[in-house]
């Protein structure tokens, strides 16, 4: 079965909020014209009033896929983190 493409973009601020937000996920199997090898595309995009990282999570042989993988985890650790440490300052702030 072919990898489906994953794509997703979506706004980061509500309505009412600056429009340049934004987070842009992007993976796609592709086939290696070179010697017909098959690779990992995937980038990850988060933009900010102008200011946009894009990271790069691509893989064409094992080393870099574990080193893709432990990128991805270490990023989802730390965003859920700090979305608990946001929570609390939001609350302590008496912001909520």
């Amino acid at each position: 079965m072919a990898f489906p493409r994953f794509y997703r973009r979506a706004f980061l601020n509500q309505r009412g909020f600056h429009a340049g937000a934004y987070v842009h996920a992007d993976i796609e199997v592709v086939d290696d014209r070179r010697d017909g090898r098959k690779e990992v595309e995937a980038y990850l995009t988060v933009a900010d009033c102008g200011r946009a990282a894009q990271l790069d999570f691509s893989a064409d042989d094992k080393r870099f896929a574990r080193n893709a993988l432990y990128k991805a985890r270490l990023l989802k650790k730390t965003v859920d983190a700090f979305v608990d440490a946001l929570e609390k300052a939001v609350g302590e702030a008496e912001l909520s």
